[in-house]
């Protein structure tokens, strides 16, 4: 039985972390494993921490002898473990082979295993044939007004009017029945730990063009890439804007060969991914010694504090307050 700690879930919006628990969900079903919620972490031999940082400082004292998996939710950077959180023995999941390396280099010496979440290919699907989808979609997210307007200069030289989708300003079901009308897709995005929209672009049989950053933004992220799962089947990826046109004569000429689909289905599918995580406590049997301090009960109250907070900020400018 898996204990699946997650505050996610109780998101009113669908955004990556909440997707990445209820598709996990999805995928435990389809392979019948047993699961549960947000339990009673003293209970239960297997725990993945997904998101909950008052939860993870204090299962060590709560489960001293379980077996403790986290992430990739919970933090960005090794910097922003706190030194009264003992990692010690437990597995931190990273989305992508990148992320994995950016942290290494950046000092995390612990245990770290590669976990992508499942992406859901019954949802994202085709519905209609390739002869019968003729929209380009051009998908924005953390790239700069100026970049967005060179784009749309070359797609307009090209006679391309495409439907323009930014990040956190459509619906899921809006951006599915963009996509099962989509030919192709110009993805101009910023770096990614695992990039599910894109995935689910993929899924649904969407070759792309994706505009890569010319630059790093760090040493660290010399490996940086707006889409960490990809490959020649999906599309095409470019690093200069200044070279879409090449790349738009590149996708008409060889649109055939694309099997995006067939990419996801191989690497990314919910079955595939609630296996992967299962495997990774498999192979990580025995890794549940402790090692270090408990934090103290001034800590974990300082913590706790620090999340009523947090949380108060985040309702009031939700407006749920």
């Amino acid at each position: 039985m898996l204990n699946i700690i997650s505050n996610s879930l109780q998101s009113k919006k669908t955004r990556g972390p909440k997707k990445v628990v209820e598709n996990l969900i999805k995928g435990l079903k389809k392979i019948d494993c047993p699961y549960t919620v947000n339990g009673d972490i003293s209970r239960y031999p297997r725990i993945w921490i997904h998101d909950d940082l008052f939860t993870l400082s204090i299962a060590r004292k709560k489960a001293p002898n379980s077996q403790i998996v986290v992430g990739p939710n919970i933090f960005v950077n090794p910097e922003d473990i706190s030194p009264c959180i003992d990692m010690t023995g437990m597995t931190y999941l990273q989305p992508s082979e990148m992320v994995k390396d950016i942290w290494i280099a950046r000092g995390y010496a612990s245990k770290i295993e590669v976990w992508p979440a499942g992406i859901d290919t019954d949802t994202y699907c085709p519905t209609r044939e390739i002869s019968n989808r003729n929209a380009v979609v051009l998908y924005f997210k953390n790239r700069s007004e100026q970049e967005l307007e060179s784009v749309m200069n070359i797609l307009q030289s090209k006679n391309i009017v495409p439907e323009v989708i930014r990040y956190g300003s459509y619906k899921e079901a809006d951006y599915l029945d963009s996509l099962r009308k989509c030919r192709f897709m110009i993805w101009l995005g910023g770096y990614e730990s695992q990039g599910i929209a894109l995935e689910e672009a993929l899924s649904c049989d969407v070759p792309i063009i994706v505009i890569d950053r010319e630059l790093p933004a760090s040493p660290f992220d010399k490996k940086s890439t707006a889409a960490p799962y990809f490959s020649d089947e999906c599309g095409i990826k470019i690093k200069k804007i200044s070279d879409l046109s090449v790349a738009l004569d590149q996708m008409s000429a060889r649109f055939d060969t694309y099997t995006p689909r067939k990419y996801v289905l191989n690497n990314l599918s919910l079955e595939k991914s609630a296996r992967r995580l299962i495997e990774i406590f498999d192979q990580n049997k025995g890794d549940n010694k402790f090692v270090g301090t408990t934090p103290s009960r001034h800590q974990i109250r300082k913590v706790s504090i620090i999340k009523r907070i947090a949380r108060e900020i985040f309702l009031r400018i939700r407006g749920i307050k």
